[in-house]
């Protein structure tokens, strides 16, 4: 008995126990006794009703629900209207930001183009200058040496 026992290992021991309990409780289920249902009119509640009182009746119903779609297209049509103003009130807020950036942009671009120009005009100048100078020395030597 041990080697079946040890063959079976902890899953199969356990398998062995649970088996019974699940057939057990299937047994149990066919035990019970069956209920009856209950009635699902009650004659002494019933009314009938003409055909010109259904009509009404219909009519009424149809109303109530084409009131009712109305109200809801309604709100439907409002919702998407304020949902499309949003959208559009956001894009002109990140429009204004991106022009707001552009024109900071631009007075900064101005600003540096106005310096590399002063930039080059000194450069020039001192290069000017240079040059003349070094023209200058040079013709001192060549006719201060004579």
């Amino acid at each position: 008995m041990k080697s079946w026992v040890r063959k079976l290992g902890k899953k199969g021991m356990k398998l062995c126990l649970v088996l019974p309990l699940i057939f057990s409780m299937n047994w149990m289920g066919y035990a019970m006794p069956h209920t009856e249902p209950g009635p699902i009119s009650m004659p002494e509640l019933e009314r009938y009703y003409s055909d010109s009182e259904l009509q009404t009746l219909i009519r009424e119903i149809a109303e109530a629900a084409h009131q009712a779609i109305e109200v809801a297209a309604g709100e439907a049509a409002r919702v998407a209207t304020l949902a499309g103003l949003e959208r559009e009130a956001t894009a002109q807020v990140k429009a204004k930001e991106s022009l707001l950036r552009m024109i900071e942009l631009e007075g900064t671009l101005v600003e540096e183009r106005a310096a590399f120009r002063r930039k080059t005009i000194k450069v020039s100048l001192l290069t000017f200058l240079g040059g003349f100078a070094v023209g200058l020395v040079g013709m001192a030597m060549t006719t201060g040496g004579r």
